[in-house]
């Protein structure tokens, strides 16, 4: 068990609702989701393998910031503003940058993806495992991601 699953324990343990608890993670992916299927009718398919499963690792790697930040949040509500809340925010901040970085890399505009974005999501992904972003999911996303096809073997709609 990592730590993440300890604090998730902790959470549920503290009595809080397992939905409410997930709501700033499901909302970020949610909210990205959204924004790039709009976008991306204008400028790239979220249909290939890659670019899909590397721009989920991104938004959880995102999610996973703004469950924490949340969690920060809500134990300030029940406090008071402590000096220590600094090192919170860096664990806001690590997969924030994490999911930034993971989606310039799966929705850079090229004709191939070779080895280089491959290599970078891969990275990313084992960043994220010991920076214990993504919930095991997002990493996992991202591994899976440098092994994927570039491109879809469906022909893309255009409209009419």
């Amino acid at each position: 068990m990592c730590s993440s699953d300890l604090v998730f324990q902790v959470y549920l343990w503290e009595g809080q609702n397992p939905v409410v608890m997930l709501a700033p993670m499901i909302l970020a992916v949610v909210v990205g989701l959204a924004i790039l299927m709009m976008w991306s009718d204008k400028h790239a398919s979220l249909r290939s393998p890659f670019i899909l499963l590397g721009t989920l690792a991104g938004l959880i790697f995102i999610g996973t910031g703004a469950y924490t930040l949340a969690q920060m949040l809500l134990a300030i509500s029940r406090s008071s503003v402590e000096s220590e809340a600094v090192i919170t925010l860096i664990f806001v901040l690590v997969p924030v940058i994490l999911g930034i970085l993971a989606l310039r890399v799966a929705l850079q505009r090229r004709e191939q993806t070779g080895i280089g974005p491959r290599v970078a999501i891969a990275i990313l992904g084992l960043i994220a495992i010991f920076a214990w972003t993504g919930l095991y999911v997002g990493p996992a996303l991202a591994l899976l991601a440098s092994i994927m096809p570039a491109y879809s073997s469906m022909p893309t709609q255009r409209p009419s």
